[in-house]
């Protein structure tokens, strides 16, 4: 897995803490893995590798 970062703007500070915090419900739906790949592969374009 690579290491990535990303900034949010203080207008979605509240709406990333709940997605943070909801992640043991969510993940029961759909793992880790498969969140990942499925965002790496949406923004393939604008991630560039090291």
């Amino acid at each position: 897995m690579r290491d990535s970062a990303f900034s949010v703007s203080k207008g979605d500070i509240v709406k990333v803490c709940n997605y943070i915090l909801n992640q043991p419900v969510h993940h029961r739906k759909i793992s880790y893995m498969e969140e990942y790949e499925a965002f790496i592969k949406f923004y393939q374009k604008t991630i560039s590798p090291k």
